[in-house]
C-alpha cells in the first residue's frame, strides 16, 4: 500500500497527527487532561513520529527514528493511562468510551505507520528471505522492503538458524 499511495498516506498521517494534537489541546482546555506535563508529554510523543515521514515509506528497522517511535508509543500509552487513572479525569461513561479513545487517539498513528510501511509486493514474511537474496545476487541492488516483511524475515532467518543448531540434519540447510 505504501508504494502504491505513498503521497496520500504521507498526507493522511500528517493530517492525523495534526488532528490528534488539536484534540489533545481541546481536551487540555476542557479539563479532561488533568496536568500540563501529561498534555506536553503526549503532544511531544506525537511529534516524535514526524522524523519517520522524512524517508516515508522506506524505513530501516534498526534506525534511531524507529526506536524512538517505538519508545514514545509506550510512553504515550503510559501517560494516558496515568491521566485516566487519576480521580479528576476518571469520568468516562463506559469502558467502551475509553477503548475508543485509545484506538483513535493513542494507537491510531502507530497503527497507520505500521500498516502503511508494509508494501503490497513485500507483505508476505518468509516468502523471499532478504538474507538469501543478498547471498544469491550480491551484484544486484535490492529494492526497499516493507518494515513488517523485513522484521519477520529477520526472525524467520534466526528461527531457521536455531532449528539447524538443534537438529542439524533437518530443515532448509540440509
Amino acid at each position: 500500500m505504501a508504494e502504491d499511495c505513498s503521497s496520500f498516506m504521507k498526507k493522511l498521517l500528517k493530517w492525523y497527527m495534526g488532528g490528534t494534537l488539536a484534540v489533545y489541546s481541546m481536551l487540555y482546555l476542557d479539563g479532561a487532561i488533568y496536568s500540563f506535563p501529561i498534555y506536553l508529554g503526549t503532544s511531544v510523543c506525537i511529534l516524535c513520529y514526524v522524523p519517520l515521514l522524512e524517508t516515508f515509506p522506506v524505513v530501516d528497522i534498526m534506525s534511531s527514528k524507529v526506536m524512538l517511535a517505538l519508545l514514545v508509543t509506550g510512553i504515550n500509552h503510559y501517560l494516558w493511562h496515568l491521566n485516566f487513572a487519576h480521580p479528576e479525569t476518571a469520568y468516562f461513561a463506559s469502558l467502551l468510551d475509553l477503548v475508543g479513545f485509545f484506538i483513535y487517539l493513542v494507537w491510531g498513528i502507530p497503527a497507520l505507520f505500521g500498516i502503511s510501511l508494509t508494501s503490497s509486493t513485500d507483505c508476505l514474511p518468509g516468502f523471499d528471505n532478504i538474507a538469501n537474496m543478498k547471498q544469491q545476487q550480491p551484484h544486484k541492488q535490492n529494492k526497499p522492503v516493507g518494515v513488517l516483511k523485513s522484521l519477520m524475515d529477520h526472525f524467520l532467518v534466526r528461527k531457521d538458524e536455531a532449528l539447524h543448531r538443534v537438529a542439524p540434519g533437518m530443515g532448509k540447510y540440509v
